[in-house]
């Protein structure tokens, strides 16, 4: 029913955690994909502890049945290249209706799974909905984000952040067919995509049941994507800047637009103009990312804002 992936890099010590947090899921009918991104610590050990059959399959993933919780696991080991190619390859090899997200340093509880696969059922049979959405909250209880959804709401990603204003993470869960369909660009010498570039994309076409139970249990680690945002967008300058040209793009309110706009030049800056973009996106080659001329109005803002942030990264 549900293939949960989970991408990890040196996290060894906090996937046990996560581990077992599956262990005890009320719902059994789940497999999990663990890709591990070029780890140097103790992973592959880790995982094949909890395993009761580990094989090698193809000399690349070991697949075995999780002793304690009984659910088929699968671990695949790819070269450093970021969160995104992780997510691409895990696409590949789910076999679950759903893809799931569980990041390493995160936990479900113990009816998440079986939640989501009934609040699916509801919308299953209807071809606008990509999927669920669920709550993510703190380990004290309390949910992210302002404005948090009330009851159910039927909206997309787009719809819910930009429209509705419902910020905060949540806990998405989209069809694997569409996972595959919409897969994240994959840019040579780049180890970060924006997870929103995808969610963007996907609701130009699909909306999502959300629900106001919390089902997903995470804090930002000081190492974590989240708090080194600034300097991951600087360093991975292309996808950044497809994100943001393609939301300018998009049924949006205005002020969003321009704030888009303004973060296109701020880290349009860190591209040189020389730079030979090497990259595929949904088996295409990717090309410089651009915005319109009325746009450019911006520009002073935005490189301003890149002179902020250079001094910054400098001072850390």
């Amino acid at each position: 029913m549900i293939t949960v992936f989970t991408p990890t890099y040196n996290r060894a010590a906090l996937l046990a955690k996560c581990h077992e947090s599956l262990c005890v899921q009320e719902m059994k009918d789940f497999e999990w994909i663990i890709v591990d991104d070029g780890s140097t610590d103790n992973t592959v050990e880790k995982v094949k502890e909890w395993m009761t059959i580990a094989t090698y399959v193809d000399g690349q993933a070991i697949c075995g049945v999780s002793e304690k919780g009984g659910f088929a696991i699968t671990l695949v080991r790819q070269k450093h290249g970021g969160k995104h190619r992780a997510w691409n390859l895990a696409a590949q090899c789910a076999k679950g209706e759903l893809f799931f997200v569980l990041d390493s340093d995160d936990q479900l509880l113990p009816f998440s799974l079986q939640y989501i696969s009934e609040l699916y059922d509801t919308v299953r049979d209807n071809p606008q909905f990509g999927g669920v959405a669920a709550q993510k909250g703190h380990f004290d209880g309390r949910v992210f984000g302002p404005n948090s959804i009330s009851g159910t709401e039927d909206m997309s990603f787009l719809e819910r952040k930009y429209i509705k204003g419902k910020k905060g993470d949540k806990c998405e869960v989209y069809r694997t067919d569409i996972i595959k369909a919409f897969p994240h660009p994959e840019i040579e010498d780049e180890v970060f995509c924006p997870e929103s570039l995808v969610w963007n994309r996907i609701s130009t076409r699909y909306r999502l049941r959300y629900s106001e139970r919390i089902v997903y249990l995470c804090e930002y680690l000081p190492g974590g994507l989240t708090s080194q945002a600034t300097r991951r967008r600087m360093t991975n300058p292309v996808a950044t800047l497809m994100t943001y040209s393609e939301l300018v793009g998009y049924d949006i309110p205005f002020l969003y637009k321009c704030r888009a706009a303004i973060n296109f030049h701020r880290f349009g800056a860190c591209l040189r103009n020389d730079e030979c973009i090497n990259g595929t996106d949904n088996g295409k080659p990717v090309r410089k990312p651009h915005v319109g001329w009325i746009w450019y109005l911006l520009w002073p803002i935005g490189r301003w804002m890149n002179w902020r942030d250079r001094r910054m990264v400098a001072k850390k």
